[in-house]
């Protein structure tokens, strides 16, 4: 699976135009985005003259992949702080299903004995 790929669907959703999203992503991000659709065998877009919408299943893969994406741009922060060895904070990365149940109270069980 190429990252780039999964990178440029956030940009896009986020941008909210191929042409923004090219910018930050990649020059020949309708050729990516055209090969990660192949390769997922999925038309994560609708296309329409100059726009692009998301289809609904492009946006069920975006909503599950959205938090790990997050997840992956924190990895340069997470080595920083291993660098500089920070203490007393916690770097987390987890399925949002899992994230919004056991995770949560759990945190909130060592907040509590802090």
């Amino acid at each position: 699976m190429n990252l780039r790929g999964l990178h440029l669907l956030r940009d896009i959703v986020t941008a909210g135009s191929l042409a923004e999203a090219a910018v930050k992503s990649a020059p020949s991000a309708s050729r990516l985005l055209s090969q990660i659709e192949a390769q997922l065998e999925l038309q994560l877009f609708s296309r329409s003259r100059h726009t692009l919408a998301l289809t609904e299943r492009g946006a069920q893969l975006y909503q599950k992949i959205q938090n790990t994406l997050n997840g992956l741009d924190e990895i340069p922060l997470l080595a920083q702080d291993l660098g500089r060895q920070l203490q007393n904070r916690l770097s987390m990365i987890s399925a949002a299903p899992l994230a919004n149940g056991l995770a949560a109270l759990a945190i909130a069980d060592l907040c509590a004995d802090a």
